[in-house]
């Protein structure tokens, strides 16, 4: 017969190994599954133990459909359209590395047990732009105890250069908020002696260490008072610099690209006839200016002046490449 002990934890087992909304077993296949383990039960004892293991804050659902008993096992709160966009988005994920992507994505489908998914997942191809990095895990559990606890970080980090990496060894930062964007993740962190933030793509990091030191004091107000959602919209593609207050004229059918780069508290007022006029912090660097350039003279610095001449030598150095 085996115990009541035994049939709870194989019931429970068998319910949350092979079920699901979309895939729900009968009274019979529970009952089949009991005697392959050498277990007898009853319709009443399977309703009871049922009950017993609800009771017990587990999630198992019954409904009678077409005249048949069905039971399955809540796994997650995630629907199968949440599970997908997840699969797709850590699919999409450069950081991650194609051997870890298909781990977390079998994860996932076994949380969900969604046959039409799993379908539709084996039908893509994964990306060649994976990272080969096997630590970013581990990195990534260090970097949230480091920023946790308030500590300092010790680590190699990667260049890619024409022939092969160069590396920079022992260096230590003050780590404040990780970050994904641009389809990669990011330390953000500072130096000991630096008055700004800088960028780290984890996917580059190696041999990290968690150092017994704690952080130092930010020697500027730009770490102080650190924002990430002011950090993001000030900065391109993740390169750093010093940080102005930028007036940009645009045009206005520029407005929805200024709300997906500058977020929702975006503010703008009217220059001219067509065009509109907004003043942002923006992080200086060369991908600022490139940004700038790809919209062929329907946005333009207004001021301050030092920024319009670093732009107009930035433009004359590419010209001077023709």
């Amino acid at each position: 017969m085996g115990s009541s002990k035994d049939k709870t934890i194989l019931i429970l087992q068998y319910l949350m190994e092979n079920t699901s909304e979309s895939n729900s077993v009968t009274n019979k296949e529970i009952e089949l599954f009991l005697n392959n383990n050498g277990i007898t039960i009853n319709r009443k004892t399977l309703s009871n133990t049922l009950n017993s293991i609800r009771n017990l804050g587990f999630k198992i659902h019954s409904e009678k459909r077409d005249g048949l008993y069905l039971h399955w096992y809540e796994k997650s709160e995630l629907t199968q359209a949440e599970t997908r966009v997840v699969i797709d988005a850590v699919r999409g994920a450069s950081f991650i590395s194609n051997d870890k992507t298909k781990e977390i994505i079998k994860k996932l489908l076994n949380i969900n047990n969604s046959e039409q998914i799993e379908k539709e997942v084996k039908k893509v191809i994964f990306f060649d732009n994976k990272t080969d990095n096997k630590e970013i895990f581990d990195t990534i559990s260090i970097l949230s105890k480091a920023i946790q606890e308030k500590r300092q970080i010790k680590f190699d980090y990667v260049h890619k250069v024409l022939r092969g990496e160069n590396i920079n060894k022992d260096v230590i930062r003050n780590p404040v908020q990780l970050v994904f964007t641009n389809n990669f993740y990011y330390l953000i962190c500072y130096g000991n002696t630096h008055t700004s933030l800088g960028n780290y793509r984890i996917d580059r990091i190696r041999n990290i260490k968690l150092l017994d030191d704690m952080i130092v004091e930010p020697l500027s107000n730009q770490i102080k008072n650190f924002d990430l959602e002011k950090h993001l919209t000030s900065i391109f593609n993740m390169y750093g610099g010093e940080s102005v207050d930028v007036s940009l004229v645009f045009n206005e059918s520029l407005i929805p690209i200024f709300y997906d780069k500058f977020g929702k508290n975006l503010r703008y007022r009217d220059f001219k006839p067509g065009y509109k006029l907004s003043t942002r912090a923006i992080q200086i660097s060369p991908q600022f200016f490139g940004w700038i350039s790809s919209f062929a003279g329907e946005v333009y610095i207004e001021g301050p002046n030092n920024i319009k001449q670093q732009y107009k030598e930035f433009l004359e150095k590419n010209l001077n490449n023709f």
